[in-house]
């Protein structure tokens, strides 16, 4: 009986130690690469084959625009909730205000002559706090009757991208796409997902729909063939890049990169604003970003971040760079579970000792 004790006491004894030394180990490398992230000089000899100026074929617009920037005290804030800009005249930004949610998300709205297109509906449900629907119902109802049939979409299905679908429920020729990959790839006909491209006619106006899983499983990035715009949802933006699947990312980058070797591309424009004029990122629940630099991005930062990527290591958790930054958040939550799954072991082990001393003490000598 003592014997058989002495080994159960020494197997817990071992087990703990591995627990902890696990513990230990996990919250060692992630220090580590808190200290340390991987940084990357972008190269001077990076190629810009196939960047000749096309956009001369283009139907241009403006991005002159200061955005809404929030407000250290939202609730005394009499800044709209929804943020307007006209392109031009088929074509508008809407950006949430960081006083309706912190996310802040951009939303796109293109104006075909049979159909129009909103690719996502930001992060508020509810109208009377961020009216989406209500917004681009009007902008539709200024341009002609009967309105033009709505199509809206998702550059992923993250709920700060999707949470406004509820607002349109109840509209008449309002069709939602899904958010789930099955739903994506059936809607827009992309049988290999992720290779091939669809095209979506508005009438006039083409989109092309490319798959870039990565961030989301059902990412997608949105070009339209008119204006040379490419949105890119969180999968390119000034700010923060959240990886969820790195191998999955990478390819996804490839894949744009040829996408734009031979199209014209005036803006590249993402899901969120996160930086300032200076290059520094506000603090990721910010409700007030004052001095923001613009939206607008480059087919220069795809290159750019293809590069990134190849430098971006399976353990590495941060690239640094002017325009972005690369989070392995898919390594993070990893890292996050092992330590979680350690701390609950060693828990566990602790109150299993904890009885048994309890037990031992209470049996008379």
């Amino acid at each position: 009986m003592n014997e058989n004790k002495s080994i159960s006491t020494k197997t817990a004894g071992m087990t703990r130690k591995l627990i902890l030394t696990a513990a230990l180990i996990g919250l060692a490398f992630v220090g580590y690469r808190l200290i340390f992230p991987g940084r990357f000089s972008p190269s001077e000899n990076i190629s810009t084959s196939g960047s000749a100026d096309f956009t001369a074929q283009l139907s241009p617009g403006s991005m002159e625009v200061n955005w809404v920037s929030g407000s250290a005290d939202c609730a005394n804030s009499d800044a709209p909730a929804i943020q307007v800009h006209q392109y031009n005249s088929t074509t508008y930004i809407l950006r949430q205000s960081p006083c309706a949610d912190f996310e802040a998300p951009f939303m796109y709205l293109l104006i075909g002559e049979t159909r129009a297109f909103l690719l996502d509906s930001g992060a508020v449900a509810d109208e009377a706090v961020a009216p989406v629907a209500p917004t681009v119902m009007d902008i539709l109802a200024e341009l002609g009757q009967p309105r033009l049939p709505l199509i809206v979409a998702h550059s992923h299905g993250h709920f700060d991208h999707r949470s406004g679908d509820d607002q349109f429920f109840g509209y008449n020729d309002v069709v939602i796409v899904g958010d789930d990959q099955a739903a994506v790839q059936k809607f827009f006909g992309l049988n290999n997902w992720p290779e091939g491209i669809a095209s979506l006619d508005l009438g006039g106006r083409s989109l092309e729909i490319l798959p870039i899983p990565g961030h989301h499983p059902a990412g997608i990035a949105v070009y339209d063939t008119l204006t040379g715009l490419l949105l890119t949802g969180d999968n390119l933006l000034p700010g923060r890049v959240y990886i969820y699947d790195l191998d999955s990312f990478r390819s996804s980058s490839e894949r744009l990169v040829e996408f734009i070797e031979n199209r014209p591309v005036s803006h590249v424009l993402g899901g969120h604003l996160e930086m300032d004029n200076e290059g520094k990122l506000y603090e990721t629940s910010s409700t007030f970003r004052p001095n923001q630099r613009g939206l607008q991005m480059t087919r220069e930062n795809i290159l750019e971040l293809d590069q990134a990527l190849n430098d971006f290591g399976p353990f590495s958790l941060f690239s640094t760079h002017d325009e972005f930054l690369l989070v392995n958040n898919g390594l993070i939550l990893t890292g996050m579970g092992i330590i979680i799954v350690a701390f609950v072991g060693a828990l566990a082990l602790f109150g299993i000792r904890f009885i048994r001393r309890r037990r031992s003490r209470a049996v008379p000598a």
